[in-house]
């Protein structure tokens, strides 16, 4: 059996901190840009959706941190842990999901201001 180091936990934590943080924020610029016009509407629900599914995963990885930092589970350490990152990777890609969804509306707000 492995044992997964105390600061390895930490940082796991921490990280599935951030990513709650960044889940919150990408869900309120989601909600702005509905408020915005007609053309940033539909952008602003996706990217709202994809804030809210951050903070699922974080949520997530932060439940199977707080487990193994309480010690409780010492048989199954290593699954946690490994339930803690892919956990933490979906938030990562949800965000990436919310960052190429941004990237779209600007680059038609672009085209549309050139013609």
């Amino acid at each position: 059996m492995h044992k997964i180091a105390k600061s390895s936990v930490q940082l796991a934590q921490m990280h599935a901190e951030q990513a709650q943080e960044h889940g919150e924020s990408i869900e309120g610029f989601g909600k702005t840009l509905q408020t915005r016009n007609q053309n940033t509407q539909e952008y602003g629900q996706f990217i709202e959706e994809y804030g809210k599914t951050i903070q699922q995963y974080a949520q997530k990885s932060l439940l199977y941190t707080q487990t193994l930092e309480r010690g409780v589970y010492k048989p199954m350490e290593t699954c946690l842990y490994g339930d803690a990152v892919e956990a933490h990777v979906n938030a990562t890609r949800a965000h990436i999901q919310a960052v190429k969804i941004y990237t779209q509306l600007v680059r038609e707000t672009l085209k549309s201001h050139q013609t």
